[in-house]
């Protein structure tokens, strides 16, 4: 399967850079090219206490974005292939080259809109050495490949003048290369459905409910016996969950508008741990039930200028290495324009997340682990064709140790980004 998608991906990509005739009638084509200098002093994001080494690479990147348009409908795709390269020899491993094929379709009728979004990638992955056992130390390792396919269709129907109705379906997979990491093969699934009624012409109200399915699995090395030894076992995770809010919508003026959503969540969790050598089951999985609220709150204000928003919310999502999280996430994020040709872009994002194994105890048992980032970003557009941009960027995760312990593992990161981008062909409007 992975041979096949990046053979599909290379070629897609290919035709989109070199293949100008062929979009012919309606289609319409546009893209950039890039070059961007980075320098990171922690990006695989490790420990601090293991002196985490600094990079500098240069990342060249072709974006396209392919159009159809028509009454009623649209196609849209958006290619996109990255190759990173580093001028220090100690870091050449590192190297690699990304492709990602992100797309739509939208199909608009009188009262009705049917949809379509998909993406296929190709991905190296860089870590440092905590993740695989046997590497050296303060060791940078490009030393897994994630495969990602997603696919999901919707629809949406305005029933009345007050009333619309949508729903959704999801599924995606995840696949990595390497094995006895802690990271987990994936695959999902779920459907989710609305109906919002306006009540006022600056409210709202509705109900949305969802329902989802989530796989697992990866091999690892785990501590079994008296006195422990490192055994290869296979651990699958298989989880269920449901979720039911209500919705509420604001219009407070023109500019601003407020969204709440509130209601409940549950999810179900079994967990299957088997002895790869002997293939037999260890007895000590579990099957974990856990229940909350969970909420989802957004402002969103345009000004003269720009528009910025604010976003809190609870939820349920997955993890890298297959256990579900229970996860509280706050977000602030905009864009200003400063001059006729000076933009500046801001993201500020925290969470707070532990496995819901530990959150089912209710407090009795804790491990949690919070993360901070910060973007802020310049762009300069000189020309009509080109663009310089500028990019500082700062991370901080803090976990606890151990169970129910006070104290936490650190690691933080700093990254500055100057880039050029050409315009080398724009659609037309």
């Amino acid at each position: 399967m992975r041979i096949r998608i990046d053979t599909a991906l290379v070629a897609i990509l290919l035709a989109c850079i070199c293949s100008r005739t062929a979009l012919a009638a309606n289609w319409e084509w546009g893209s950039d090219l890039s070059v961007a200098a980075n320098w990171n002093d922690n990006p695989a994001l490790a420990d601090d206490s293991r002196d985490p080494a600094a990079t500098f690479r240069v990342v060249a990147a072709y974006n396209g974005q392919i159009e159809r348009l028509s009454s009623g409908s649209s196609w849209v795709f958006s290619p996109r292939v990255t190759r990173d390269f580093y001028p220090d020899k100690e870091f050449k491993d590192l190297e690699s080259t990304d492709l990602f094929l992100p797309g739509s379709y939208r199909k608009l009728g009188s009262r009705t809109n049917l949809g379509l979004a998909f993406n296929l990638s190709r991905q190296n992955v860089l870590s440092d050495e905590q993740t695989i056992s046997d590497t050296g130390a303060n060791q940078l390792n490009a030393d897994d490949i994630v495969y990602r396919a997603s696919l999901s269709p919707s629809f949406s129907w305005v029933v009345t003048e007050k009333d619309q109705v949508s729903f959704a379906l999801t599924a995606n997979i995840t696949d990595y290369d390497l094995e006895f990491s802690n990271r987990a093969d994936s695959k999902a699934a779920g459907i989710n459905g609305s109906y919002s009624r306006t009540l006022t012409q600056r409210q709202s109200l509705g109900f949305s409910a969802s329902a989802n399915k989530f796989a697992s699995d990866n091999k690892r090395l785990f501590a079994l016996g008296i006195p422990p030894a490192l055994v290869p076992v296979e651990i699958n995770n298989e989880s269920s969950q449901e979720s039911l809010t209500l919705d509420y919508g604001f219009s407070i003026n023109a500019t601003s508008k407020l969204g709440v959503s509130y209601g409940f969540q549950s999810s179900s969790t079994d967990n299957e741990i088997t002895e790869l050598a002997t293939g037999l089951p260890i007895p000590i999985g579990s099957t974990t039930e856990f229940k909350s609220s969970t909420y989802n709150i957004s402002y969103k204000k345009t000004t003269e200028r720009g528009e910025f928003n604010v976003v809190a919310s609870r939820r349920i999502v997955p993890s890298t290495n297959g256990q579900p999280q229970d996860r509280y996430d706050i977000g602030f994020r905009g864009k200003t324009q400063l001059s006729k040709k000076l933009n500046g872009e801001w993201n500020l994002s925290a969470f707070e997340q532990q496995n819901i194994v530990l959150s089912a105890t209710d407090g009795e048992l804790n491990r949690k682990t919070r993360y901070y980032n910060a973007d802020f970003r310049l762009i300069w557009a000189f020309d009509r064709k080109w663009r310089i941009n500028g990019t500082y960027r700062i991370r901080h995760r803090d976990r606890d140790s151990v169970i129910n312990s006070e104290d936490s593992i650190t690691a933080t990161s700093n990254q500055v980004l100057v880039g050029i981008t050409y315009r080398w062909k724009t659609i037309q409007k």
